[in-house]
């Protein structure tokens, strides 16, 4: 072996472990590298929570602030909202809990929930309620908490609670030099409403009118029935009570309010838009949800106040319902504990919710300086002791759909009133033997 040959093997041997030791070192520091790199894209990774509803109007955009500040208070968590009309919500909701991917928060109304409940398609919350990190149970209005526990089980946890008063134009009354009472009364009402209806030329067409039902006919036939002591169904006789005294007497005010004393224009006849009637000044009283303040505040051009709902049979009662918030009974993608920390959150934020047209639904919430001494509202959260629900029915929203525009046909005077009765009852009444089934 030359010399050159033996150097050159002594220079291998000196020079390969000092090699192998940088190419380890290289291929650690790499290795470093790429598990901080996965660490920090670990750490930085939020996760996400769905969260469906139908805020279409002001309301959305009150939400999106909420979920903005929830995700900067809890910067883990990205909420995915989505906004569907409520025409079309449901359908989609239905299908997305068949799927096995629903979403993990959702919204419905109070008297929807029995359907889904039957459908095994919610969660019960009794266990999340209960927990270290649940609801106080006492401080939620009682009669929506009612509403939410079926047989026995929370099924979900009221967002807010909505009822309906009566916006009225003071230009109006001062217009016409007549004061505004503290309440709305039978003993007052007709002949204030009259007083305020104006028919200059006296050819039974007025200019202006004393007083609208607004909104759905149903929530008022709501209202009026159980005002005179009676009640739209009868649930465990499988009944529909609209021929009994109660709604009959309610029926025929609201009938009487456009046939009959005239100070209401017929939303079917005139082909107006009533609410639009109310912004420009031809309206002096319209009767409608808490919902429409943002719409009051931005779009009335004259001076107004809020009354209470009118008392026109023998008890005080208004119409009301809530957003509820739910889970899903069955969820391939959810993560429980983020679903329920967004619940939570947006239970304790019911004040700020309330500026999307809303009242909160906890007690605490209610008495708070930030909520009372907003203007207009205390007059929606005084109601809250006379508030009443529609129908608790697995089908009702299939009956509320027969119903709304029979009774809107007779209120206008397309039909006979004991027409009307007759179809609503026998409709009605076959929809809830197949509940009875």
């Amino acid at each position: 072996m030359t010399s050159r040959y033996k150097s050159i093997i002594l220079w291998i041997k000196k020079s390969i472990t000092p090699m192998l030791f940088l190419a380890c070192c290289a291929l650690a520091v790499c290795a470093c590298d790429i598990k901080k790199q996965y660490s920090s894209e670990k750490e930085n990774k939020k996760t996400k929570i769905s969260f469906w509803n139908g805020f279409t109007g002001p309301d959305g955009q009150t939400m999106w602030q909420i979920i903005k500040k929830f995700e900067q208070d809890f910067p883990q968590y990205e909420v995915e909202m989505e906004i569907i009309p409520w025409s079309t919500y449901f359908d989609k909701l239905m299908v997305s809990l068949g799927s096995g991917k629903p979403p993990d928060v959702f919204i419905l109304h109070e008297n929807e929930l029995l359907n889904y409940v039957q459908q095994d398609a919610i969660r019960s919350l009794d266990n999340l309620v209960r927990g270290e990190r649940g609801i106080p149970v006492s401080d939620c209005l009682a009669p929506i908490w009612e509403r939410v526990t079926i047989n026995g089980k929370i099924y979900g946890i009221p967002l807010d609670c909505h009822n309906t008063a009566v916006f009225y134009n003071k230009d109006y009354f001062r217009l016409l030099n007549v004061p505004v009472p503290e309440k709305l009364e039978r003993h007052n009402f007709f002949l204030l409403a009259n007083q305020l209806t104006v028919d200059r030329d006296e050819d039974g067409n007025p200019e202006k009118w004393g007083f609208v039902f607004g909104g759905s006919v149903l929530k008022h036939f709501y209202t009026l029935t159980e005002q005179f002591g009676g009640q739209f169904l009868d649930r465990r006789t499988g009944k529909c009570l609209i021929d009994q005294e109660a709604s009959q007497q309610a029926l025929q005010i609201l009938h009487d309010a456009i046939n009959k004393h005239g100070y209401m224009p017929n939303p079917i006849h005139d082909g107006s838009n009533l609410w639009q009637g109310f912004l420009q000044g031809r309206i002096a009283m319209y009767t409608e949800g808490i919902w429409m303040m943002n719409g009051m505040k931005k779009l009335a051009s004259f001076e107004w106040g809020v009354l209470p709902y009118p008392q026109l049979g023998n008890r005080s009662a208004v119409w009301a319902s809530s957003h509820v918030m739910c889970l899903p009974r069955f969820s391939d993608t959810i993560d429980w504990e983020a679903a329920w920390t967004l619940l939570t959150y947006l239970s304790n934020h019911g004040v700020t919710w309330s500026d999307g047209g809303q009242l909160p639904a906890r007690y605490s919430q209610l008495s708070s300086p930030d909520f009372t001494e907003k203007a207009h509202y205390p007059v929606f959260a005084a109601q809250i002791p006379q508030i009443i629900f529609g129908p608790n029915d697995p089908n009702i929203i299939e009956i509320q759909t027969r119903v709304e525009p029979c009774l809107l046909s007779a209120m206008s005077g397309q039909q006979p009133m004991s027409k009307m009765v007759d179809e609503i009852k026998v409709a009605v009444e076959s929809i809830l033997r197949r509940s009875l089934d």
